[in-house]
């Protein structure tokens, strides 16, 4: 009788929670573990991008892990890494209210395009560079570069700045 009971909640639990809803919940809880890490970020905490030979402990509120990925993403986007916690809030909403993202992939990517060429904007103006981080990050110096002998300074900055009001 025990075992009829519980297999009935389990039963109720999964037909009212989907894997989609558990992904957006997922992403909710995601964005905040991102927040969390950004925001207690130091620079000389123990990661991979860098290194220390003093033993150091980790000051990230969100430990290890969060010193790692937020150093990760301050390394491939800047200042820019901030953008992913409302992209992770708004696919967890999106994921919760609708069961699906498919409805969605050209926002999702207008998005992506726009951060990667805001990236080469800051990068372009040297915009929030520190001597631990690269204005835009790598992906914004990957991006200004590429189309830097083609169009030159101004016509990057120009084709950019047209690319992240047209998304």
């Amino acid at each position: 009788m025990i075992r009829s009971r519980s297999s009935r909640r389990e039963r109720a639990l999964s037909s009212y929670i989907s894997f989609p809803v558990l992904c957006g919940i997922g992403s909710i809880v995601a964005s905040i573990f991102v927040a969390v890490s950004f925001l207690s970020f130091d620079p000389h905490d123990p990661s991979w991008f860098y290194f220390s030979s003093d033993a150091r402990a980790v000051h990230n509120a969100a430990g290890s892990l969060g010193a790692q990925s937020a150093a990760f993403c301050f390394y491939v986007l800047g200042y820019l890494a901030f953008l992913i916690i409302p992209f992770l809030l708004f696919i967890g909403w999106h994921l919760i209210k609708y069961n699906s993202l498919i409805a969605e992939w050209d926002r999702l990517l207008a998005c992506c395009v726009g951060v990667l060429c805001l990236a080469g904007i800051f990068y372009g103006h040297q915009a929030g560079a520190k001597p631990y981080m690269v204005a835009g990050g790598i992906f914004g110096q990957w991006i200004y570069l590429l189309f830097l002998p083609t169009c030159e300074r101004i016509g990057t900055l120009v084709l950019f700045y047209t690319t992240v009001f047209s998304c």
